[in-house]
Order: structure tokens, then C-alpha cells, then sequence
């Protein structure tokens, strides 16, 4: 038999389920086990929430569920596609950013050269008119006013062949191409961390059965030394791949943790 606590609410119904629930939150704020009658009551309570709880979640889940099979529907039919085109794309932006990069480091190099050799030339007619204004100084210290007014004017002459001296621009590939209407950036390299054996795609474990793992067990040396609770710590410890992506740049990574080049996440603009 229901108490009267247990009567006073009916069974919640469609469009009125806010108004009865706080009636109910009521209740639970009153409701305190201190003999039989009233842990029979706190029971009769517990009953009516949880087949209320079913009930509601019977509910939701008879609006929710065709909707979750259509957009299942809808993500079979275009996300195998979707990311197809996005694994294809990516596969060539990291040829081009690699190549583009490359290119550029070559003519960076080749700059240098370039710059270092006209620097030579340079030097070298500066040494020829140096020697044409030495030899005419002389020259008019040995009253040949003429002949000090020759070497004079090839000096000069020397002189401005120098200035004129430059290292030609090296071109190298623009890292963005208008595509009629689009625009492509293509990325410069951004340094990453790599570990080996890891493709950082989950958590790896730090510890299994008492012993580092492998890859890392260089650097964490003789666990064994530890005190245990910061063993039972590890043995229970994941390294996470987000912690690692932001702290990597901020503070250097020990070996056998390196660095590498990540090459695509060229960007596409409109107009």
C-alpha cells in the first residue's frame, strides 16, 4: 500500500513535466529514513523516479532515434567520400610543401653564392684601382702629370666597375598561387616531435608489469629505485600526445624523444 507521500504525485505527464518535477524535488528534500513506514516511503519514491527516469528516456530516445539513423544514413553515404578527398589532398600538399621548401633552401644556398663570389669580384677591382691610384700618386711624384691623370681616370673608371658588382636574385617557388578566384598558401615546414615506434594516435602506457615501456625506458633509468607509490603512479600512467603537442617548442624534449619537419596544412582562400 502507497503512502500518502507516495500519492501525492501522479505519474508525470507530457507538457507538464517541469511543474511535476519540482513537486518531486520537494518531496526529496523532506523525505528522511527513521523508522520502517517512513524507509518504505523513501522506497516507493526511489520506485516512481526510476520508472520516471525510464519513461523520460523512453521518450527521448523514440524522437532521437530516427533522427540518429538518418544522420548515420546520411554520414555512410558521404563521409567514406568526404575523406577520401581529404586523404588525396593531403598526400600531394605534402609533396608540394616539401618540394617548395627544398627548392627554397637550395636558392637560399645558391644566394650565398652568388653574393660571396660577387663580393670576390668586387674585392678584386677594388685591389685593381687601389694599385692605378697608387701607381698614379707615384707617377706625380715623379712630375708625370699625365700619366698620374691616366691611372687617375682608370681608378675611377675601376672604382665604379666595383660598385656595380651584384649577387643576381635567385628566384624560388612562391608558397602562394592564385588559382583564379582561389588562392593556395602553402605551408612552411612547422618542427614536430617524433618517438619512434609511436604514431601518437592514443596515450601510450609508461609502464607494463612493473617495467618502463621499451621506448621510453632509457630515460626513466632504474624505476626500481623509485619510492612505491610513485611506481604504482607509473604503472598506472598514460603519456598523452595533447600534453606533449603543447608543451613541445616550450621546453626541450629528451632524447629519445627528436625533432622533424612536418610538411603540409597548405591553406585555401577565397577571392
Amino acid at each position: 500500500m502507497k503512502s500518502n507521500l507516495a500519492e501525492v504525485m501522479p505519474e508525470l505527464d507530457a507538457g507538464n513535466e517541469s511543474s511535476q518535477l519540482t513537486i518531486y524535488q520537494q518531496r526529496a528534500a523532506v523525505l528522511v529514513p527513521t523508522d520502517d513506514l517512513t524507509i518504505r516511503q523513501c522506497a516507493e519514491f526511489i520506485e516512481e523516479c526510476k520508472l520516471a527516469e525510464k519513461r523520460q528516456e523512453q521518450k527521448r530516445k523514440d524522437k532521437v532515434d530516427p533522427l540518429n539513423t538518418k544522420v548515420k544514413e546520411i554520414n555512410a553515404l558521404y563521409m567514406p567520400v568526404r575523406d577520401a578527398f581529404g586523404l588525396l589532398w593531403r598526400t600531394v600538399d605534402e609533396k608540394v610543401s616539401r618540394f617548395v621548401h627544398e627548392q627554397r633552401q637550395q636558392a637560399q644556398i645558391e644566394q650565398q653564392r652568388l653574393i660571396v663570389e660577387a663580393k670576390k669580384k668586387q674585392d678584386e677591382e677594388n685591389a685593381k684601382a687601389e694599385a692605378a691610384r697608387q701607381a698614379a700618386d707615384d707617377a706625380r711624384e715623379a712630375g708625370d702629370a699625365k700619366l698620374a691623370a691616366k691611372l687617375d681616370a682608370k681608378a675611377d673608371k675601376t672604382e665604379m666597375k666595383a660598385s656595380m658588382i651584384t649577387a643576381p636574385i635567385v628566384l624560388a617557388p612562391e608558397r602562394t598561387m592564385d588559382l583564379g578566384g582561389n588562392t593556395l598558401s602553402v605551408s612552411a615546414p612547422k618542427k614536430d616531435w617524433v618517438l619512434a615506434g609511436w604514431d601518437k594516435a592514443k596515450p601510450m602506457r609508461v609502464m607494463f608489469g612493473g617495467k618502463p615501456d621499451p621506448r621510453i625506458a632509457a630515460l626513466m633509468g632504474n624505476v626500481e629505485a623509485l619510492p612505491e607509490g610513485v611506481r604504482f603512479v607509473l604503472q598506472h600512467a598514460d603519456i598523452s600526445p595533447v600534453h606533449l603537442n603543447k608543451s613541445f617548442g616550450q621546453i626541450a624534449f629528451p632524447a629519445p624523444f627528436a625533432e622533424t619537419d612536418k610538411f603540409g596544412g597548405s591553406t585555401l582562400r577565397k577571392g
